[in-house]
């Protein structure tokens, strides 16, 4: 059985995989995600004050 498409040899740049560093792009996440979650935060615990201060009961 004859292969109708021989095999075309790579060159190494299409055979090695291409490293890419992410560091700055994860640490900055991280920066974006822990300040968003502070100022949900302080929202959050805002909230629960004026709620537990200023709500009335029904009778």
């Amino acid at each position: 059985m004859s292969n109708k498409f021989p095999l075309i040899a790579k060159t190494e740049a299409e055979t090695t995989p291409v490293k890419v560093d992410k560091t700055a792009e994860a640490t900055q996440f991280i920066k974006d995600a822990e300040s968003t979650m502070a100022a949900l935060s302080i929202e959050i615990n805002r909230s629960e004050w004026i709620y537990s201060n200023f709500t009335t009961q029904v009778p």
